[in-house]
């Protein structure tokens, strides 16, 4: 199974004047853009704690997958957090696994000049050991817990679906369901990672 760094310097070098990722407003990045959108902002989490996971408010912006693959590609443990979710409740889960907070401003400084993400930059850092990301059970029975999944057991997941119902860099998909949870994380962010696609 590749690694989250190989499938984007993938997608970046054979693809890379393709649309991967767009959003509501109409803002477009294009495969070629991906890397160094990743390496900038590998650079300021660099500054968070090690052994702290790292949450965000995740609200299905660009933003938000360039966050989810550069916490993976640093092998770190990632924590989104629903946005639509209640400004105390995002704070409970985020102190509840004691976590480094990443802002939306933080996230969104990456685009505010957006001149310097033209090129593929090849200075990732090397991945190893994933650590992972955390969603959180629903709360029927219980406060909502966090549980752990590993990268590797995601992008497995979604290679599975991706048999099941085929996709290929030709792809376009639309994601209306939150990328905090499980079913759009494999499904339309998983899947669209190993198939290089438009999300």
């Amino acid at each position: 199974m590749k690694k989250v760094l190989e499938l984007i310097h993938e997608h970046a070098t054979h693809h890379s004047d393709q649309p991967a990722l767009s959003d509501a407003s109409g803002k477009t990045l294009l495969w070629r853009e991906v890397p160094a959108a990743v390496a900038e902002l590998q650079a300021i989490l660099e500054a968070f704690e090690a052994d702290r996971p790292i949450a965000h408010a995740c609200d299905n912006t660009i933003a938000d997958v360039i966050t989810i693959l550069a916490i993976a590609s640093l092998s770190r443990l990632e924590a989104a957090i629903d946005a639509r979710l209640m400004p105390d409740e995002q704070l409970r889960r985020c102190e509840s696994i004691e976590a480094s907070w990443l802002s939306k401003e933080i996230k969104d400084s990456i685009f505010a000049d957006e001149s310097h993400i033209t090129t593929v930059v090849h200075t990732f850092h090397p991945e190893v050991d994933s650590s992972g990301y955390l969603i959180w059970t629903s709360g029927t029975t219980a406060v909502p817990k966090p549980v752990h999944l590993s990268h590797e057991g995601w992008l497995a997941n979604a290679a599975a679906k991706k048999r099941c119902v085929p996709q290929d860099s030709s792809s376009r998909r639309v994601t209306l369901l939150p990328i905090a949870h499980s079913y759009a994380r494999t499904c339309d962010v998983g899947t669209w990672l190993i198939s290089g696609g438009h999300l």
